[in-house]
């Protein structure tokens, strides 16, 4: 509480070039806005628009907090539920964490309290929500396939070849297709892992330009022994998280193929 009290009316320049400079840089992002989306599979991140919700947020005080205990004392949970309750812009998430002793593991258990609702007397308050993106995500790859059309003719070409890759993809068994439209026209093909919500690339439509973006904490986790055989083949360049591949040749595209093998056997039951 104390910690949002201090970033309250903090301007987002002072925000990104004080408070979290440092933290920024050691993580390899130039800004806020790099950070969100290097996990932003889908595009859903618009500039202006995050710009704008994040000036809004400071101004206003519209954070949501998270409370991380070993238990959360019935009082906690009052007063957590009377906070949000009178608040016009704190959202709060209490959760509790158990420790099980399971063979020669520890596992840790997350558990969100759901802390009751205290009815409150508030006429006349209205809760300001940033607005959220009103994009939208459909199965296949029809909607993305259908985009080509209107991108640049020097771009076509790629964009044929990286939908029909991926097509590839879901055609083996190894990915599901989905198709995110952004409000600025951009789309997406997002070739997700059949037993999770994350890919390892992301193709893009971008208006202007045909590019695909690979993602290079999920490489580690279910492709970590074909990563360095991507690596080889884009060198000088590396993987990243969120990074745009320099060529996207057909050993580029049969290499990341591979990964996606190599992630649907870590990915079964018997990997």
């Amino acid at each position: 509480l104390t910690y949002a009290a201090y970033l309250y009316g903090v301007s987002p320049t002072e925000l990104e070039g004080r408070i979290l400079r440092r933290h920024l840089d050691g993580s390899g992002h130039r800004s806020l806005l790099d950070a969100a989306r290097a996990d932003d599979q889908e595009g859903v991140i618009e500039s202006d628009e995050f710009t704008e919700n994040l000036e809004l947020c400071l101004r206003d005080g519209h954070f949501r907090l998270v409370f991380v205990l070993d238990e959360a004392p019935p009082e906690l949970a009052q007063m957590v539920a009377y906070l949000e309750a009178v608040s016009s812009g704190l959202l709060i998430d209490l959760v509790t964490v158990s420790l099980y002793e399971v063979g020669d593991s520890q596992i840790i258990l997350p558990q969100r309290v759901d802390p009751g609702s205290v009815v409150v007397e508030s006429a006349g308050v209205q809760r300001r929500v940033p607005a959220r993106s009103a994009g939208v995500e459909t199965p296949g790859a029809e909607q993305f396939i259908a985009s080509i059309d209107a991108a640049p003719k020097e771009n076509r070409e790629d964009l044929k070849r990286l939908a029909e890759w991926a097509q590839r993809l879901e055609a083996g068994g190894l990915a599901r297709l989905s198709t995110y439209r952004g409000v600025s026209g951009r789309v997406t093909l997002l070739p997700r892992l059949m037993t999770e919500t994350a890919g390892l690339v992301t193709i893009w439509n971008d208006r202007h330009t045909a590019y695909l973006t690979c993602w290079r904490s999920v490489f580690e986790r279910r492709a970590p022994k074909s990563l360095a055989d991507v690596e080889r083949v884009i060198h000088p360049a590396s993987v990243g998280q969120g990074t745009t591949l320099p060529s996207l040749d057909d050993e580029v595209l049969d290499a990341l193929t591979a990964t996606y093998e190599e992630a649907a056997v870590v990915g079964s039951p018997d990997g």
